[in-house]
């Protein structure tokens, strides 16, 4: 059983200190849908306990639970009709209700929690407003280029070129509407400090996050979403407000009911089968179109078990909160209809933003007191090689020259979480500001400081203090003889370990979304298992599938949000028919 904790903070906030400082269903599809099997002696079990024979002789097909097609809700009331069903209210589901009632189309929504979802950090684009007024220019061949190697050449490539053409412009229709509720919001250009030569992956575009003024309305804090924490992302609190303000009359939206069952009437997807608090059942009919924007499945054990690598679950924290609601309801309904999940293994989307944040390129041991990697590299690469290590953390080992060494590296590389996420664009690395940061990771308990390296270890407590001592004998030379000898880092970032006081930082993996689902059109529709489009249905956010793959390309910062943004607003457009 995987299980995460959920944590009271979220990268937006990090960020912001860093800037600051026939009616029914069909029961068919589910073939494809997740059959790992294994060469043992055909006794194996499944997850459920259960087991099945139809693969070839010595291997058993797992059985998982969304494999038991539900039987057609058929008594439900009559609820009404809408040009367009819009499953789930975060950001996906708020901004495809907008673009979609902007192009003419009523719209009912329904969400199963009390209030509209929506978080997340920053939102990325390629040649935004921003870019072009900052003189900055992505080179989008090139970015594309290493996103489709990235992914393992594993996803639909029209998809990830779509986001590269569209998503500067879907950001500039965004910024439009929070202007117009809020006409003094103010935006920040986020991107790294420095950039990384040697490793493509880090960011080489910007993102943007909203200033501290944007005035997000009071009702959308009805619920926290973990204790003490209250959050919402303010791009879908704009839209959501331009919905309930000024669309009114072609916007309904639904809370505390959840869509159980699609209804599919040939080969179309026509309406959904909602139950609210008390049970009751309602038949709500989309003439043109239902979408799904149900988000993940991480709060799903069973599905992460089938779908995801099984070192995620070491994931120190889960911070995509509010925890509990992403069960992927959306995939197991799509794929009760006949819908095709893209290939395993799902991407996860890691941060190593667990315990402390700021690790630099400085060295990595474990507990075992033992380096294990080239630690100048990517985030996913850190968080990765973070959870795969004894008790899934690590520590990042330096020096009283951590602030001027970290600021000489940005020379060279940089990045998110390479010094503290990024930074305001246009505005300088703030050494003090870091050492500032420092001392209060040592004030919560995952920072130490100390002066000998024996006393370091021994404050750490649960290393291995011989190997720790030995491993940082041989780190020290390695910088004092230029060359890397066990990992090959670039030796412009070999910073011995040698002036006292010494630091220690403990550093986790956070797990902050599973961003694999259905297989899709360029157009945003569904696939069935047979490569054919099921009409009537389409998806955006998190169960949408085959933009990302394999794993969660970083080289261009904020694009989880931004796709939720891209297809939102570009199934306005395609279910109208305006493009």
């Amino acid at each position: 059983m995987r299980e995460f904790k959920s944590a009271g903070t979220d990268r937006r906030s990090f960020l912001k200190g860093a800037a600051l400082v026939g009616a029914g269903v069909a029961a068919t599809g589910l073939a494809a849908a997740c059959s790992p099997s294994s060469p043992d002696d055909g006794k194996s079990e499944s997850p459920t306990g259960s087991s099945g024979g139809d693969g070839p002789k010595g291997y058993v097909k797992a059985h998982w639970t969304w494999e038991d097609v539900p039987e057609p809700i058929t008594d439900a009331e009559d609820g009404g009709s809408a040009d367009v069903i819009v499953v789930g209210l975060g950001n996906a589901g708020v901004h495809t209700s907008l673009s979609c009632v902007e192009n003419g189309l009523s719209v009912l929504a329904f969400e199963k929690s009390e209030w509209v979802q929506a978080r997340g950090g920053s939102t990325g684009s390629c040649e935004s407003h921003l870019h072009r007024e900052a003189d900055l220019h992505v080179n989008r061949d090139r970015a594309q280029y290493l996103w489709i190697r990235s992914s393992g050449n594993r996803v639909n490539e029209e998809l990830v070129q779509q986001w590269f053409d569209r998503s500067g412009e879907a950001l500039d229709w965004m910024w439009a509407n929070v202007q117009h509720v809020d006409p003094g919001a103010t935006q920040a250009l986020i991107s790294a400090w420095g950039k990384f030569e040697w490793f493509p992956e880090e960011p080489d575009n910007c993102s943007t996050q909203a200033g501290p003024d944007f005035e997000v309305p009071d009702e959308v804090y009805a619920i926290e979403f973990a204790p003490g924490f209250k959050f919402f992302y303010m791009p879908t609190a704009a839209h959501f407000k331009l919905l309930k303000d000024e669309h009114a009359d072609k916007f309904t939206a639904t809370f505390n009911t959840r869509v159980v069952q699609l209804v599919k009437e040939g080969d179309r997807v026509t309406g959904v089968i909602t139950e609210d608090e008390s049970g009751a059942h309602k038949k709500y009919t989309g003439t043109k179109a239902v979408v799904l924007t149900t988000g993940g499945i991480h709060d799903d054990s069973e599905m992460m078990e089938c779908y995801v690598e099984e070192f995620t679950a070491n994931a120190l924290d889960n911070q995509f909160a509010p925890p509990g609601f992403s069960t992927g309801d959306g995939h197991k309904m799509a794929m009760w209809v006949g819908a095709a999940m893209q290939g395993k293994p799902f991407p996860p989307m890691l941060h190593p933003q667990a315990l402390a944040i700021f690790h630099g390129p400085f060295m990595f041991v474990n507990t075992k007191g033992r380096r294990y990697m080239n630690e100048a590299t990517w985030v996913q690469g850190k968080a990765v090689q973070f959870m795969l290590q004894p008790k899934g953390f690590s520590y990042s080992i330096f020096d009283d020259n951590y602030d001027r060494d970290n600021a000489d590296s940005l020379n060279y590389g940089g990045g998110m979480f390479w010094d503290s996420l990024s930074g305001v664009q246009g505005v300088p690395f703030d050494r003090d500001a870091m050492r500032t940061e420092i001392e209060g990771y040592i004030t919560n308990g995952v920072g130490f400081k100390a002066d000998t390296l024996e006393e370091l270890a021994d404050l750490i407590g649960e290393i291995d203090k011989e190997a720790f001592l030995a491993q940082v004998a041989q780190y020290n030379a390695d910088c004092e003889a230029g060359r890397d000898s066990q990992f090959c880092k670039d030796p412009r970032m070999l910073y011995p370990i040698v002036q006292a006081p010494f630091y220690a930082m403990r550093n986790g993996g956070t797990m902050m979304s599973i961003v694999g689902g259905i297989k899709m059109t360029k157009r945003l529709e569904c696939l069935d298992t047979n490569g054919e489009v099921i009409p009537g249905l389409y998806a955006a956010g998190n169960v949408s599938g085959d933009f990302y793959a394999q794993d969660y390309p970083i080289h261009v910062s904020g694009t989880s949000t931004s796709r939720c943004l891209t297809w939102g607003y570009l199934l306005g457009k395609f279910i109208s028919g305006a493009e």
